[in-house]
């Protein structure tokens, strides 16, 4: 548990002594203790904490001493118990006497003893590492082995293994968002980004570039719609676009232009969709724009990390039905199936984790733009 709280530890010291060595077996027969039956060790950790750990078998299970208590530089918190989910928690300010917290969300009674089996299916259907991994597992057991040798030897040991620290694990994901936890790691979140990106489908990205790049060379149009982030990246997959696949910019008004990108994002135009959803229908927002504007053969790009946004979907609908081509950025939410229907393209990223998704989804975006840009200058054959 603590290795999950402060991350590695960095060096060990420990003391150990049989304490009581003459023993009854429970049906009464005499032994001899010959190894400690009392230990204590002194654990720092990397990030700067150090623990004290008492590990005793002289005393009975039925002592008071079950629970952990975390001293800092302005107060303590204390855990009732270091292994009941719905233990009390106490703090205090430097002096002060303990006080309960009141419980944040309504306590689990008894142990969900199968919280890490799901988490482990849950990282097999994400493609990730599980939380509490065997790097992690490797570095307890050298802490271990680090005090006893510091039992035998003497003074302090150091720990040289080292992993990456865990997310918490909730028995509800719903949980997990309500306590505002994000990844504790920004190593653990690039590492998720990489393992992402180094599964996403690059020939369906070619298949995008070259669908849009044929939209550059018919002169048809691209629109884009998303909402929230994805109604940034919407804007931003309209701007590179728009202005990194025209070879001719800056020959100023007297040239004719060259054959452009013609590319809008829908999610832009805040009176038209603000008015929409007040008088019709938010779920519209976008529907009603593309029958002002596309024709077919044109392109239509929904980006919605779940993959089940309504107004995405009516969307994409539409340009389905109207002969426009259709494009999905989303991820592997079971959502994202609802719009295989009317997608000629999906664009997964393979991840259901949000913030991993939209990280992907701006390193496609910048892919295509590039693979676009590519085929218009001729470096790249369609």
């Amino acid at each position: 548990m603590v290795t999950s709280i402060f991350g590695p530890a960095s060096r060990v010291w420990a003391y150990g002594r049989t304490v009581k060595p003459e023993r009854l077996t429970k049906r009464g027969v005499p032994f001899e203790a010959t190894e400690s039956d009392f230990y204590v060790a002194m654990v720092e950790f990397a990030s700067g904490p150090v623990l004290r750990l008492t590990a005793s078998f002289y005393t009975t299970d039925k002592g008071k001493q079950n629970g952990v208590e975390f001293q800092g530089d302005d107060g303590q918190l204390y855990l009732g118990s270091w292994m009941t989910p719905n233990a009390t928690i106490e703090t205090a300010t430097f002096g002060a006497e303990y006080a309960a917290l009141p419980e944040y969300t309504p306590a689990t009674h008894g142990l969900n003893w199968a919280v890490a089996l799901d988490d482990l299916a849950r990282a097999l259907r994400e493609d990730r590492p599980q939380r509490v991994t065997g790097e992690q597992a490797a570095h307890i057991v050298e802490i271990l082995e680090a005090a006893h040798t510091s039992i035998r030897e003497g003074g302090m040991v150091d720990v040289r293994s080292t992993f990456t620290p865990a997310d918490p694990v909730f028995s509800n994901p719903r949980d997990h968002q309500k306590a505002g936890f994000m990844t504790l790691s920004a190593t653990r979140h690039f590492q998720d980004i990489q393992r992402a990106l180094a599964t996403m489908d690059a020939s369906a990205v070619e298949r995008a570039a070259t669908l849009i790049h044929g939209a550059l060379v018919d002169r048809r149009a691209v629109y884009l719609f998303g909402n929230g982030a994805s109604a940034a990246l919407a804007s931003h997959m309209a701007g590179d676009p728009g202005k990194n696949t025209s070879i001719d910019l800056g020959q100023g008004p007297g040239v004719s232009a060259a054959p452009r990108l013609r590319v809008l994002s829908l999610s832009d135009n805040v009176p038209w969709m603000t008015a929409l959803g007040n008088d019709v229908s938010y779920d519209d927002g976008f529907l009603e724009q593309l029958k002002n504007h596309l024709v077919q053969g044109d392109v239509a790009i929904g980006i919605s990390g779940s993959g089940g946004s309504v107004n995405i979907l009516r969307a994409l609908k539409f340009a389905c039905a109207s002969g426009a081509s259709t494009i999905m950025l989303t991820g592997t939410d079971p959502k994202s199936a609802l719009a295989r229907p009317y997608t000629d393209l999906m664009l997964q990223a393979p991840s259901a984790d949000i913030d991993v998704i939209e990280a992907v989804h701006v390193a496609v975006h910048h892919a295509i733009t590039r693979a676009v840009a590519a085929r218009e200058r001729g470096e790249v054959r369609p």
